[in-house]
């Protein structure tokens, strides 16, 4: 039977991430489930800083400022989810979207992953992968995906 009490939401703070988040607070509502509010700052992109030669300082100084933005927006979106009585926690990390997602849903003991999808198809879904693919494969637990 589906009873979540641990919702985690992963949000990319895409246009659409506001559609994941009304999901994910009809959900905690209706089942009095708690929420981790997650955003993923994907590590891969700092890689390609070698491909326009920044030095290691300016990447660095752009990999914090982008932590720091990251976590002031999603500080907004948990406040919106408090103020309707909505448990809520957030959490901002580093790393490969798909795997800190899947680790931090093991690490919360979220019954639930509600997340959006871009609906991107042929050689841009090749080329790039699909983060909500790659969690839907591995997940252990109901995946939620909102399409764009």
């Amino acid at each position: 039977m589906f009873d979540p009490k641990k919702v985690l939401v992963a949000t990319d703070f895409s246009n659409f991430a506001e559609k994941v988040l009304e999901t994910a607070e009809s959900i905690a509502t209706k089942y009095n489930a708690s929420v981790y509010l997650l955003h993923v700052v994907d590590q891969n992109v700092s890689k390609s800083s070698d491909d326009y030669n920044l030095p290691d300082e300016v990447v660095e100084r752009y990999k914090e400022q982008g932590m720091k933005n990251s976590f002031e927006i999603i500080k907004g979106q948990t406040e919106k989810l408090k103020s309707k009585g909505i448990e809520t926690e957030p959490v901002v990390m580093a790393g490969n979207p798909a795997e800190v997602i899947l680790s931090e849903q093991a690490a919360k003991g979220a019954d639930v992953i509600v997340m959006g999808s871009h609906g991107k198809t042929g050689l841009t879904r090749y080329m790039l992968g699909s983060v909500a693919e790659k969690v839907i494969r591995h997940a252990t637990v109901p995946v939620l995906v909102v399409r764009a």
